[in-house]
């Protein structure tokens, strides 16, 4: 149909983004990503993960709120 499109396991895309900054080469690589036709990329990862996933109920207070005594 003339659309680009990228299909990718969720875990590499963030791999490859990790490769691409460190050999300089992450600003070319999200102009790739910027010229596909598939706008709504997003909501289909959101997709996949929300509905693929389990809610786990946490309990007690947040981690981030503890400071650290030393």
């Amino acid at each position: 149909m003339g659309f680009s499109v990228l299909c990718t396991r969720a875990p590499r895309l963030p791999q490859e983004l990790h490769v691409a900054h460190g050999d300089g080469s992450l600003g070319k690589r999200l102009a790739q990503l910027a010229r596909l036709d598939e706008p709504t990329l997003a909501d289909a990862i959101l997709y996949r993960i929300v509905h693929g996933s389990h809610k786990i109920a946490l309990k007690g207070e947040s981690m981030r709120k503890l400071t650290k005594t030393a």
